[in-house]
């Protein structure tokens, strides 16, 4: 479902033209590789990494590159075969040698392809380059994701901030139907795609830290016991401290966070590290969001407030009673 919204959040001298992958920002304390995990003398280099101009397969050939994150590079690129824009991920040198990464970005793909949603990125295909460099061929998205728009916005109007968490909600109640924990949702991951026909409509994409259903075909899990995945500011308590336990809920919190962040301008805990942050967390207590911003219209903030409770238990309970809740203020 195509979504209008106000010309003025998209400012045309930053507009991206695909989503950036793999945020450095994004934690895990035991599946992301350290410069320590490679051989003595061999750390290969990122620096160098160029593949415009490559056909990869004898059909796909790899344009510009239009962003980079921590463990990943994105270029647009074209099938050659029929003309199709394509959008080209490509695991980093450093990261394309080792298992724990290959298994992660592997598993991404077949994680989303599997859940046939328009909402959810789509992916076509995947391979690896003759230097062993590791990619996936993707839906081409033109749009901005949403942290850049928070980036550039001095107020989100509080229905528009509505309306993109609800169709957030929309893509990730398709997402859990299929079983699937996302991990790592935040506003970076949360596309606002440019619809044909006019209109937007958010896409949820960056699965490299989700937690498959119990009928995905994956390779064997690359996240162990009591390790810690996502990233801090949005993630749930109970992700912070036990990943075994972690349920959708803990997706719920995160687009709680989102939304508070799109209402309130900051987050709802602040601390100067990653432990400061889980510390809040747990502790609890954040500063109710009609606080902060007090033209909120009566209610919203609870229903804010409640998607973010330390307890999963307190929370909405799934992702379609957090919609119900938020419809009046659509």
């Amino acid at each position: 479902m195509a979504m209008d919204l106000p010309v003025e959040a998209f400012n045309p001298t930053h507009r991206m033209m695909v989503y950036l992958e793999y945020s450095s920002s994004s934690m895990s304390l035991d599946g992301v590789p350290r410069a320590s995990d490679h051989p003595v003398g061999h750390v290969p280099d990122d620096v160098a990494f160029e593949m415009k101009g490559r056909v990869l397969a004898g059909r796909y050939e790899v344009g510009d590159q239009v962003a980079r994150g921590g463990m990943a590079v994105v270029y647009s690129g074209v099938h050659l075969g029929i003309g199709r824009r394509i959008a080209f991920k490509f695991l980093l040198p450093r990261y394309s040698v080792l298992p724990a990464a290959r298994r992660r970005f592997r598993n991404e793909a077949r994680i989303a392809s599997s859940l046939r949603c328009s909402s959810v990125v789509s992916f076509f295909d995947t391979g690896r380059t003759d230097e062993g460099i590791l990619y996936h061929v993707m839906e081409f998205l033109d749009g901005r994701d949403l942290g850049h728009i928070l980036r550039d916005a001095r107020e989100i109007p509080v229905d528009w901030a509505v309306r993109v968490t609800i169709q957030a909600l929309w893509a990730l109640k398709a997402v859990h139907s299929s079983g699937v924990v996302h991990r790592d949702l935040k506003p970076g991951n949360l596309f606002l795609a440019e619809q044909p026909g006019g209109g937007w409509m958010v896409k949820i994409v960056d699965f490299g830290l989700s937690r498959p259903g119990p009928l995905h075909e994956v390779e064997p899990a690359v996240t162990n016991p009591g390790s810690v995945v996502g990233t801090p500011h949005y993630l749930a308590p109970e992700q912070a401290m036990e990943q075994e336990t972690v349920d959708a809920r803990a997706d719920l919190y995160s687009i709680g966070v989102v939304l508070y962040r799109m209402l309130a301008r900051r987050f709802p805990f602040e601390g100067r590290g990653y432990t400061d942050v889980i510390l809040a967390k747990v502790r609890g207590g954040a500063v109710p969001v009609d606080t902060v911003r007090p033209d909120l219209p009566p209610g919203l903030a609870d229903v804010v407030m409640r998607a973010m409770a330390r307890d999963p238990v307190d929370r909405h309970p799934d992702a379609g009673a957090f919609v119900q809740a938020l419809m009046p203020y659509a």
